[in-house]
């Protein structure tokens, strides 16, 4: 994908659902790391670190997950979501994994990946199983998951 500005964008990412920008801030203080700090040992720059503070951008979800871990607290401590209300979407980003990530574990093609998300193909036992324990989660709670997509009205991201 090229953008208005003539540089390749490798892949398109959507908005990381229930980012806390606040929650973040106030971890990486109480850590008693600069921007600089968590930037460097996320592997991005203090300015993406600021953007996300200041609500500018949402962070992808593997830079997230390494600055969660350079803070050592978790994903799900600045990512807050109703969990009656997750999408698998939602499980996947609790532990800091991309789509290409979750695939790889489960043996899934990205694709697989994305239209299981969105609901698109039927959730087949093995899937179920493979998500679940990827995810740390219950099979009931992937099905659930996976029903709330499918069933969500049209125009209604997953």
């Amino acid at each position: 994908m090229v953008s208005s500005d003539g540089r390749t964008n490798p892949m398109s990412r959507n908005v990381l659902r229930g980012f806390d920008k606040d929650a973040f801030a106030a971890a990486r203080k109480a850590a008693r790391m600069s921007r600089g700090d968590v930037a460097r040992l996320a592997d991005t720059t203090a300015a993406t670190i600021r953007n996300w503070e200041i609500g500018a951008v949402s962070p992808q979800i593997d830079f997230l997950a390494r600055a969660t871990k350079a803070l050592n607290i978790q994903v799900g401590d600045v990512v807050v979501t109703d969990p009656e209300q997750r999408f698998l979407s939602d499980y996947r980003c609790l532990v800091g994994l991309t789509q290409p990530q979750l695939g790889k574990v489960c043996g899934l093609t990205t694709t697989t990946i994305t239209r299981i998300e969105r609901g698109e193909i039927a959730l087949t036992d093995k899937i179920q199983t493979a998500l679940a324990e990827a995810l740390g989660i219950s099979g009931e709670q992937v099905n659930r998951a996976y029903l709330k997509a499918k069933r969500r009205p049209p125009g209604t991201p997953a």
